[in-house]
């Protein structure tokens, strides 16, 4: 038998008995504190809570134009909110664009469904009159329409 292979027997011998005769001692409280100092860095990060980071999504080329327009003749409208409505309805706006994005980049685009959208949007403001919100979801896709049309003209 070789000497290092000789040590290293009585070494893995020496530090069993050891945990197991430190562990014979602790009371409940020590062997959570021991615990927590033999954790390593990996185990002590899952254990903290942190907020999921979402990847940046890649907004489509006509997205600041579809914004522009939906956020037109708003601003006063958005201030008068209380601060809850307005980060309900800026989530939603934003989720609206986007989604009118994606469909002004297909070849055929379903206005109805841009039309609905916006309404949906829209309808978030409190004690809004419903002529109102289809005058305003009617001018608004037929900005984008128009704004869409020029886009693809160029």
């Amino acid at each position: 038998m070789s000497p290092s292979s000789h040590k290293a027997v009585p070494e893995k011998a020496s530090e069993t008995s050891r945990e197991t005769q430190v562990e014979a001692i602790k009371t409940p409280a020590e062997a959570e504190t021991a615990s927590r100092e033999l954790a390593t860095p990996s185990q002590s990060v899952a254990v903290e809570k942190t907020s999921p980071v979402l990847a940046p999504v890649k907004q489509p080329a006509f997205y600041p134009k579809v914004e522009q327009i939906l956020e037109e003749d708003l601003k006063e409208i958005y201030l008068k909110m209380d601060p809850e409505k307005q980060k309900e309805f800026k989530i939603k706006g934003e989720a609206v664009t986007f989604k009118i994005s994606q469909l002004l980049r297909n070849t055929r685009v379903k206005v109805r469904q841009i039309f609905k959208l916006i309404i949906g949007w829209l309808s978030l403001i409190p004690g809004v009159n419903k002529h109102f919100l289809e005058q305003e979801a009617k001018i608004k896709t037929d900005k984008l329409l128009a704004a869409r049309d020029e886009e693809l003209r160029k």
